[in-house]
């Protein structure tokens, strides 16, 4: 089923072009001094970004304050690369988060849109405040390059956010975010029924081994076929 590792064993091919660094990200990010809760995860992210072909879309569901989208978007600077990002508590007044701290939805898309004017990425990502399924049925057909899934985190939640997978072209990716159960249980379903799926690469949590972020490829197409 792939490879096991860390964050920092993520692919990170050598990009050419103008771009951010992670370094210069995180600084963005987490201005000292701040301290950082998930560089690694982050790290990872950003990796995957370089992977793809460019130009790129990728599709993020869950946003929040727009962390993993600006790093993604980041690491495709200059490349006239395009990120969509979903999530329908950008259309909430205010939504109550796992940290037990109510945040305003208007904040966290004011949030996003200033670390994307400070790393001189606007333009690059548009917000849609929807649920993922929602927006699949008006899906225009576009492949996709990376899916990023971290949204609800509920079995049936992720079920739906991976029928997004659907439109991943051959050889693109899918990275999912805490990838533990019952996160994993779903996204596995979904790979059991479909045979052109592979996990390629887990990421665990150094500090306690738990299964983080997960990527999986689909099957390139064959020639002849």
């Amino acid at each position: 089923l792939g490879m096991a590792g860390t964050y920092m064993e993520a692919p990170c091919p050598n990009p050419s072009g103008f771009f951010m660094t992670f370094d210069e990200v995180l600084c963005v990010l987490f201005p000292p001094p701040s301290e950082v809760e998930r560089p690694d995860y982050l790290q990872c992210l950003y990796n995957y970004a370089t992977m793809l072909p460019k130009p790129a879309l990728i599709v993020e569901i869950g946003c929040f304050r727009g962390y993993s989208t600006v790093t993604m978007a980041a690491a495709l600077q200059g490349t006239g690369s395009q990120i969509i990002t979903i999530d329908p508590l950008f259309g909430q007044r205010a939504y109550l988060c796992p940290d037990g701290n109510f945040y305003a939805a208007a904040e966290s898309m004011l949030f996003l849109h200033m670390l994307l004017a400070r790393c001189g990425l606007d333009g690059m990502v548009s917000c849609i405040p929807d649920f993922s399924w929602n927006v699949l049925k008006r899906w225009d057909g576009r492949a996709i390059d990376l899916l990023f899934i971290d949204g609800e985190h509920s079995y049936e939640a992720v079920g739906k956010d991976c029928q997004w997978m659907q439109y991943v072209r051959p050889g693109g990716y899918c990275a999912i975010d805490d990838y533990i159960a019952p996160v994993s249980e779903a996204a596995e379903k979904y790979v059991d029924a479909h045979s052109d799926w592979r996990i390629l690469h887990r990421s665990t949590d150094p500090t306690d081994g738990e299964m983080v972020v997960t990527l999986l490829q689909k099957e390139k197409v064959r020639d002849g076929l």
